[in-house]
């Protein structure tokens, strides 16, 4: 028994490095405390260390929590209360 697989099934897989690509800024989540309370931001940026930065420069006074990729899903149900860029 031969299975004939059409040319619409044949990909031919490239290396990654051999494949430029161009990222550009990803969004990421900034959790803070400013006082008693604390919000998160979502912030565009090319790493977490600027993600971060930004929003220090913005609130100076705020001590941040955490910093992660932004999760589309979870951040759509709790959404940010201000958004920096």
């Amino acid at each position: 028994m031969t299975t004939d697989f059409g040319a619409e099934w044949f990909r031919p897989m490239l290396p990654l490095h051999d494949v430029e690509v161009e990222l550009g800024p990803l969004r990421f989540a900034v959790g803070l405390k400013l006082k008693t309370k604390s919000e998160h931001v979502v912030v565009d940026a090319e790493d977490a260390l600027i993600a971060a930065l930004k929003v220090k420069a913005e609130r100076p006074e705020a001590l941040i929590l955490y910093v992660r990729r932004q999760n589309r899903r979870g951040d759509a149900r709790h959404p940010p209360r201000t958004r920096a860029s």
